[in-house]
């Protein structure tokens, strides 16, 4: 619980009675959000802030250590598709493998879009397939040749074979599951290598 008074233009006198710390608050302009700030008492104050607030001197590093992690965890997903792909052929389910193959191109992709700070996401904040591939192959491969070309139709092939899997009667057959795989594998070691052997 804490109390307020009035200090002058903008700011606020407070004193938290949970904690005994006197803290000021400082008023957002056009914001309507309040800050409350320590003292040079060195007594702990809280804080209200939005969630996920960050001051301006933290945010160009939170946000660079956020991107890392972000890659970090598109490439893990990656590699736990890939070996799902794998399992998934060794036992002979060959719709399912085709499946994960193309989610571990697409995954990969993200994290290579990302590492070379390529904004590939739609307004709404969603990784649309088509324009995943587009960037990949029009970006990292024609443009700035991050990648070879041999990985150019990789994410296409893969996205019709698992569209055939998915939502058609067709039935993979293990050749065409091999197949998929095979691309798969060449197409995430690649992402890897490029990212440093981070997996």
């Amino acid at each position: 619980m804490t109390s307020h008074a009035a200090t002058g233009r903008g700011h606020v006198a407070a004193h938290d009675v949970t904690t005994g710390a006197d803290v000021k608050s400082v008023q957002s302009e056009g914001a309507g959000q309040v800050e409350l700030e320590p003292n040079l008492t060195g007594k702990a104050a809280r804080t209200d802030r939005p969630q996920g607030w960050l001051s301006p001197t933290d945010r160009g590093h939170s946000s660079s250590m956020t991107d890392r992690q972000t890659i970090e965890t598109y490439l893990e997903k990656a590699g736990e598709s890939l070996a799902g792909a794998e399992s998934e052929l060794a036992n002979r389910r060959f719709n399912n493998s085709a499946n994960r193959s193309y989610y571990a191109c697409f995954q990969a992709a993200i994290a290579a879009l990302m590492s070379a700070g390529i904004q590939a996401q739609s307004p709404g904040g969603r990784w649309r397939h088509e324009h995943i591939q587009a960037q990949f192959a029009g970006q990292l491969i024609n443009r700035q040749r991050r990648y070879p070309p041999s990985l150019r139709r990789t994410l296409s092939e893969n996205m019709s074979l698992r569209h055939a899997a998915d939502y058609e009667t067709t039935v993979i057959s293990e050749i065409q599951a091999f197949r998929a795989l095979r691309r798969t594998r060449e197409f995430v070691s690649a992402v890897r290598l490029k990212e440093g052997g981070m997996l």
